[in-house]
């Protein structure tokens, strides 16, 4: 478990969860400003919706980052996986519903990706997670440079 958590300290998850948060929150509100359907529509519960949705997948996503660093340490320092596969057990012996969601993958997802990839990176998952949020960092850049402008431009106007 300590192992887990320190890979979300070197992955800098808090940080990116954090930017994530802002973004998505930002993203919605600039858009139900408008005055149309698109505003409308984020607005309403659905925009609430696809913001929880993409905020839970990239929970989600961090923490397989934290479970294979945690293995990869184990493994590293010379110890087997066991009790990590215990603990994840006895995690999924707990009664809980895990939906699209959840924060955490199902533990039984975990065990079978502990045992299948031993705590090698998943290059194509991890990739693709980066190229989302550059995407996102892009979006708000552009957004806060468009905003910047509309501002400069209105008070040219007084």
């Amino acid at each position: 478990m300590i192992g887990h958590e320190m890979g979300h300290v070197v992955n800098k998850h808090s940080r990116e969860k954090m930017v994530l948060a802002y973004v998505a929150r930002a993203l919605r509100k600039g858009l139900a400003s408008q005055q149309n359907e698109i505003g409308q529509l984020a607005g309403s519960v659905l925009g609430g919706f696809v913001e929880q949705l993409t905020s839970a997948q990239f929970s989600q996503h961090e923490e397989r980052q934290a479970d294979r660093y945690a293995v990869k340490l184990l493994i590293d320092q010379g110890y087997t996986t066991g009790a990590a596969v215990s603990a994840l057990k006895k995690l999924a012996a707990l009664p809980t519903q895990h939906t699209f969601f959840s924060s955490h993958p199902a533990p039984e997802a975990r065990i079978e990706a502990l045992l299948q990839n031993g705590g090698k990176d998943d290059k194509k998952q991890d990739s693709l997670t980066q190229a989302l949020f550059g995407y996102a960092k892009r979006v708000v850049v552009t957004l806060l440079h468009f905003v910047g402008l509309v501002v400069n431009w209105l008070l040219s106007l007084l």
